[in-house]
């Protein structure tokens, strides 16, 4: 027997007001994963056994938002197959027109009831929570993406503003995903302010 321990991944949708919640807890095996999802009866629970599962953000700017319920029979939601569910910034608790960009806290929790093996009660409640921290650029990104579009692509690069300050947004682009993909938040902070402002400058801080 193991003890479940589940794990969580956030990916922003195709638009900055959506985001994707992934279970990424995988199956229980007693060597490679035993907090994994087990059978219920002899491992650990199963996403079935799950009666309650949400997800709290706290994000940089002060804004919050607790307890936004994850749990679906329709998607299904809590799983071991990878499918996310859908959170609506609009909808969630204390809404917001889009995610903010910046350092997020994240709370992912999944409460149950299941047979734990060895007890004298028929079912044992059971809860497991998982913190991480991820870092949102989708709205930064909308605004380099804007830029683009500002662009003629017939004139010379050298010579032309709107290329010039495309090409300039889109390095500070790249350096803020390189280094939010080595986790130096604090870094990656500095660069975003530095891309936002200059958004905010070319009127551009948008959430595509």
């Amino acid at each position: 027997m193991g003890i479940l321990s589940v794990k969580h991944n956030l990916v922003i949708g195709a638009h900055s007001s959506e985001l994707l919640v992934y279970d990424t807890t995988g199956v229980f095996d007693s060597t490679d994963n035993p907090g994994g999802w087990g059978n219920g009866v002899t491992t650990n629970p199963t996403p079935a056994q799950v009666t309650a599962s949400t997800l709290s953000l706290y994000f940089s700017d002060g804004s919050q938002s607790l307890g936004n319920n994850i749990l679906s029979a329709v998607v299904p939601f809590p799983n071991s197959i990878g499918i996310p569910i859908f959170l609506d910034s609009r909808t969630m608790v204390n809404p917001l027109a889009v995610f903010p960009d910046g350092l997020v806290d994240s709370e992912y929790r999944v409460d149950g009831e299941w047979p734990d093996p060895g007890t004298p009660d028929p079912l044992d409640a059971f809860f497991s929570l998982d913190r991480r921290k991820f870092f949102f650029y989708s709205n930064v990104e909308c605004c380099v993406k804007n830029l683009f579009a500002r662009v003629d692509t017939t004139k010379d690069p050298c010579s032309d503003e709107n290329w010039s300050k495309f090409i300039y947004a889109s390095r500070l682009l790249s350096g803020l995903k390189d280094l939010v993909a080595c986790n130096k938040f604090n870094k990656a902070t500095v660069v975003l302010t530095e891309l936002q402002d200059f958004c905010t400058s070319e009127q551009l801080n948008c959430g595509c």
